[in-house]
């Protein structure tokens, strides 16, 4: 879930500013937003204080403060906070750029822009939280006497076929001979998982799954589930669904 602050002088346009994020959120798949709104740079600040803010639509010109005021407040303590302002006027670019505002959109309010911008914003948190995830980890393979590197989030997964490994991407798929026990020591628990005797898989590349089977990368690979590993796959699914809830 992302916590979205939305300030504007006019209730009219915080409203306004609501039901399009409310459409969004309708139209995309787990994707929730925790809505402050308020018309008043004193609310938006005290919002700021006690809650940490992962996205902030806000004017400009509000009252005795700003909405660069709230974006610097934001900033002080959140730097990963994505800022879009929405005002009536253009003079304010280079204050602006002083907080790194992700986005400056001109009213009248064109819900397709901010759209835009928003899948933007959800397409940077998603590649965030797998750099968070994964860091720059590589998986080595020996291939016929050469050392040869992956990232591990390329790797959609890996199957025994008699002494060999394969390790399959969207893009290659490498042979080498290998034991998949091994392999499973190398790669992080919270990332793989063992879900049948000759396949492990990349958890963060499962697009759907079903009792007995998984499907990974852009093709919808299909991989076996074991009988014995049911219930294991089941517990990890149902926690991966509410980790990308966001």
């Amino acid at each position: 879930m992302l916590n979205v602050l939305l300030c504007d002088d006019s209730d009219k346009q915080v409203q306004v500013m609501k039901k399009v994020l409310l459409d969004y959120q309708y139209q995309k798949e787990q994707i929730f937003f925790h809505i402050f709104s308020t018309i008043s740079t004193k609310d938006a600040l005290k919002c700021v204080v006690s809650n940490t803010i992962d996205i902030a639509i806000l004017d400009i010109e509000i009252d005795d403060k700003t909405g660069i005021d709230i974006a610097k407040a934001i900033k002080s303590n959140n730097t990963e906070c994505k800022i879009i302002f929405l005002t009536n006027y253009d003079s304010f670019g280079y204050l602006a750029y002083e907080v790194e505002a992700s986005a400056y959109i001109l009213k009248p309010l064109e819900k397709t822009k901010l759209y835009n911008k928003l899948d933007k914003i959800i397409r940077e948190y998603h590649n965030e939280t797998i750099i968070k995830r994964y860091g720059s980890s590589r998986f080595e393979m020996k291939i016929k006497g050469k050392i040869t590197y992956v990232y591990q989030y390329d790797i959609l997964y890996i199957e025994k076929k008699g002494k060999n490994v394969l390790v399959v991407t969207n893009d290659f798929i490498y042979e080498y001979i290998a034991n998949l026990k091994d392999i499973e020591k190398e790669l992080g628990q919270e990332c793989f998982l063992r879900c049948h005797n000759g396949f492990i898989v990349n958890i963060n590349q499962i697009v759907s799954h079903k009792r007995t089977e998984l499907y990974v990368g852009k093709q919808h690979i299909s991989i076996p589930v074991s009988k014995a590993n049911i219930h294991k796959v089941a517990a990890v699914m149902e926690m991966k669904i509410w980790e990308n809830i966001i």
